[in-house]
């Protein structure tokens, strides 16, 4: 009996009177903002969250939560100072980086400063912007700079070198051919096709014969490798060669001619179509008005190409209408200028009678340029070039003025020349945004002295 009380003594000292379970503990649980579902849990983590993110010095991760708290600011207490209060903390961050960088290169002391820092840690932006820098002051300086990027392989930078020895461009100051042309081996090698295709010019028309022979198969072959990576201009190269029976020497290849033909036609096809892209309300309208632009586009590419009677696939202007070839191309967009009742051709006006050494502009001059006024109202634009005649330069030399000062009056003049046609134009035009000076003047050979105006 005694052993089976203390038995029981023992247990309920140990375990108490009462047997509970152990209780787990609080689990805060933490969303994600790109999977926000709208409950109360979600609102309240980062209604309480809001403090530790504002404290976060990172402008960019501040960023992606001002995007979600500006989306979300209706379910947060006081949501839209939230917003302002983030946008303000990303502004002084952003400054405050910018005040950093400004104190560590000393931009504010000397612009060349930062570029000097950034080229000693290897950086090829800021060195090939000290070659420009130093060109015409310190050329030895700049050359030396560029002769580190040759030997660090920059491909511009070589490309400049090769120009700069080939045609004696600053920095350099003496022309070495012979250095040029291993610097475009050397790039051809790498596989730069702009450097593969003047090699091939170099042995084809024979330029530079006391290094580079003339040899025109060796030319074939430098042209077929730039050819071969897609290079239009060594394919038109390559076609005028193979097409041509009367060019010496002769390489008349008709095989390989339809070939790049096929080739060339497929490209011009794919420009054709970018364009039409690019612009797509402007060039075939029901109206049938086309824009200028596009006309000009259009016509220089189909002239670039010297392909005659092949088909070339173009959008269909009418529905009846298909355009197949490059000279019915040319037929219909003309047609199409024809009849556009936007698109009219406006003679420019050339007041050549005025008196020497004055800027008044004559009734004649003034008559027409109402008249053009009246009939075009849909001016865009109108250029001036004052145009100044020997007379004019006899007038300041028979006053014994000097060479350089007769050049600055010939200048006040023609300026001055601008200003009346332009203060004339003002009492006749209500937008004088449209009016644009000439930066040059012309000298006439023969006795005109006065303005051009030149309208679009």
């Amino acid at each position: 009996m005694r052993f089976f009380l203390i038995s029981i003594f023992i247990i309920f000292t140990f375990n108490g009177c009462e047997i509970n379970k152990p209780s787990s503990p609080s689990i805060n649980k933490i969303f994600s903002y790109n999977n926000f579902n709208y409950s109360k849990e979600e609102i309240k983590f980062f209604e309480t969250e809001y403090i530790k993110i504002l404290n976060i010095d990172n402008p960019n991760v501040l960023e992606e939560y001002l995007s979600f708290y500006d989306k979300n600011y209706s379910y947060f207490l006081n949501g839209k100072q939230k917003v302002k209060n983030l946008k303000e903390k990303i502004r002084l961050l952003r400054k405050q980086n910018k005040e950093i960088i400004t104190k560590k290169y000393k931009i504010h002391d000397n612009p060349l400063t930062l570029n000097k820092e950034l080229a000693k840690k290897g950086n090829i932006k800021a060195r090939r912007a000290l070659v420009r820098a130093y060109k015409t002051e310190h050329p030895e300086l700049s050359l030396k700079i560029l002769q580190k990027l040759v030997k660090d392989e920059d491909i511009k930078s070589m490309k400049d070198y090769a120009r700069a020895n080939m045609y004696k461009i600053r920095p350099v100051q003496k022309k070495d051919v012979k250095k040029a042309i291993e610097i475009y081996k050397k790039l051809a090698s790498f596989g730069e096709l702009s450097s593969i295709m003047k090699l091939g010019n170099f042995y084809e028309y024979g330029y530079h014969k006391e290094i580079i022979p003339l040899d025109t198969n060796k030319s074939l072959e430098y042209y077929n490798k730039a050819a071969s990576k897609g290079y239009i201009l060594a394919k038109k190269k390559l076609y005028k060669i193979y097409s041509c029976k009367a060019c010496k020497p002769n390489r008349y290849d008709e095989a390989k001619a339809n070939v790049l033909q096929r080739e060339l036609i497929t490209d011009l096809n794919l420009r054709l179509s970018e364009v039409s892209e690019k612009e797509p309300k402007n060039i075939f309208v029901k109206d049938k008005t086309i824009s200028d632009k596009t006309i000009k586009e259009l016509l220089k590419s189909i002239e670039k190409q010297n392909i005659k009677k092949e088909k070339v696939q173009v959008q269909k202007i009418n529905k009846n209408e298909e355009v197949k070839t490059t000279e019915e191309v040319k037929k219909v967009i003309k047609k199409v200028i024809k009849k556009s009742k936007n698109y009219k051709k406006i003679t420019p006006i050339k007041c050549y009678d005025m008196d020497v050494v004055k800027t008044e502009l004559s009734k004649n001059c003034k008559e027409k340029i109402v008249k053009t006024i009246n009939k075009f109202q849909n001016i865009k634009r109108i250029y001036l070039i004052p145009v100044i005649d020997k007379n004019d330069k006899k007038y300041f030399q028979n006053k014994n003025t000097k060479k350089s000062s007769i050049n600055l009056l010939l200048k006040k003049l023609s300026n001055q020349r601008l200003e009346t046609t332009i203060e004339y134009f003002k009492s006749k035009i209500q937008d004088e945004s449209i009016i644009h000076k000439s930066p040059y003047h012309v000298i006439s050979k023969v006795s005109n002295k006065g303005i051009i105006i030149k309208f679009q």
